[in-house]
């Protein structure tokens, strides 16, 4: 599955993450937070499936959203909230959106928190499209 239709429209879509959205294999680094990288998870047959001479396949890819913040005790505050709101910025973006090519609408499957390190939050949506190979 070819991802920068993906970052293309995070970037246009989500301002909020002022256009850092980068494609994790590119080997870039953000500048500033928040940012969110874009990756391909994994790719599967879906069983039994063919299209004439192809075969459909179920992509997973992630976004994977970073944002810093200070440490807030409880429930996190500020800092929660702000997390909240990039990520609806995400979703509003991308859930039911066909990237051409033949590939499917986009659907969310879930997210979760990756890591949580000096103030530096990391958190990944999943989400799924089916296109023929």
């Amino acid at each position: 599955m070819r991802l920068a239709p993906v970052c293309e429209r995070l970037i246009d879509q989500a301002p909020a993450l002022g256009g850092r959205v980068l494609a994790a294999l590119s080997g870039a680094v953000p500048a500033a937070y928040p940012a969110a990288y874009v990756l391909l998870l994994a790719e599967a047959v879906t069983d039994g499936v063919i299209a004439g001479p192809a075969r459909v396949i179920e992509a997973r890819f992630g976004v994977e959203l970073m944002a810093r913040h200070a440490a807030q005790a409880g429930s996190g505050g500020p800092a929660q909230d702000h997390m909240e709101d990039l990520r609806e910025a995400i979703l509003a973006a991308l859930v039911g959106y066909a990237p051409g090519g033949g590939v499917s609408p986009i659907a969310h499957t879930g997210g979760k928190l990756i890591s949580f390190d000096a103030g530096l939050a990391v958190w990944r949506d999943e989400f799924t499209v089916t296109f023929t190979r």
